[in-house]
C-alpha cells in the first residue's frame, strides 16, 4: 500500500475534497503537463505517476493552480486547522509538495486573523472518563482535553491510578506540542490537578490554572 508521510493513500483521497479534480488540472498547467508526460513511461528526477496522480519523492505534486485545495479544504476546511505557519507548513509537507511552498504557507497564515488569534491565546479545559472496560493496552479511562477556542478535542487513553508526574508528560507529548504553551488550562478538583508538582509546573510556564466548583460548573464555557 502506498503512504503519503504514513498515512494511507486511501486515507488521504477521503480526507481531501476535490483530490479526484487534481487528474483534470494536470492537462491544463504547460509545466505540468511536460513534467507529467516525461513520467507516462516511469519515474523521472524523483517524479512518478501513480493511480493518476503526479508524486514527488512520495509527496503529491501540485501547482499553484490547484493549491486552492489547500486554502478552502486543508486550512479552512478543517484538514489541518489555524495552527500558524510553521506548524501548518510541517504538516502540509509531510504529504505534498510545490515550488515556494513554504513562502506561500507562511504568506497565507501570516493573513489569517484565526490564525493569530488561536496561536496568540490557548486555553484549554480537561477532565476524566474512568471505569471503561479495560483496553488490550490495559488503559481504563480517557483523558479529555478540548481547545476551548476551536473546539477541537483530544481523546487520550490512561489508566485510572496515572499520577500527575505520569498525566504530565502524556499532557505535553499529545496536547503541548501541538497547540504550544498555554495561557489556561481548566478542570475541576482532581487529585492530580491539585497535586503540587502539576501546580509549581504551569506556574514556572506562565500558565493560570482554573479550577471547577460544584456551585460555578460555568467557567467550563
Amino acid at each position: 500500500m502506498l503512504y503519503l508521510g504514513g498515512t494511507p493513500w486511501c486515507l488521504c483521497l477521503r480526507k481531501l475534497l476535490g483530490f479526484e479534480h487534481l487528474k483534470e488540472l494536470y492537462h491544463k498547467d504547460e509545466l505540468f503537463k511536460e513534467i507529467y508526460d516525461l513520467c507516462t513511461n516511469g519515474a523521472n528526477e524523483g517524479f512518478y505517476i501513480h493511480d493518476g496522480f503526479l508524486f514527488k519523492d512520495e509527496k503529491l505534486y501540485m501547482r499553484l493552480t490547484m493549491v486552492f485545495l489547500f486554502k478552502d479544504e486543508a486550512h479552512e476546511g478543517g484538514l489541518i486547522g489555524h495552527f500558524g505557519g510553521y506548524k501548518t507548513y510541517k504538516t502540509m509537507l509531510e504529504h505534498f509538495f510545490w515550488p515556494h511552498m513554504k513562502r506561500y504557507v507562511h504568506h497565507l497564515c501570516d493573513k489569517c486573523i484565526v490564525c493569530k488569534f488561536a496561536n496568540s491565546k490557548v486555553d484549554l479545559s480537561m477532565d476524566f472518563v474512568l471505569g471503561l472496560p479495560r483496553s488490550k493496552g490495559g488503559k481504563d479511562s480517557i483523558f479529555v482535553v478540548v481547545d476551548r477556542f476551536s473546539i477541537m478535542t483530544h481523546f487520550i487513553p490512561c489508566h485510572k491510578v496515572d499520577d500527575a508526574y505520569l498525566m504530565a508528560n502524556l499532557f505535553f507529548r499529545e496536547v503541548v506540542r501541538l497547540h504550544g504553551l498555554l495561557m489556561t488550562i481548566v478542570s475541576d478538583r482532581d487529585s492530580k490537578f491539585l497535586n503540587h508538582f502539576w501546580r509549581t509546573l504551569w506556574s514556572k510556564l506562565g500558565t493560570k490554572l482554573l479550577f471547577l466548583t460544584a456551585c460555578h460548573p460555568q467557567i467550563d464555557g
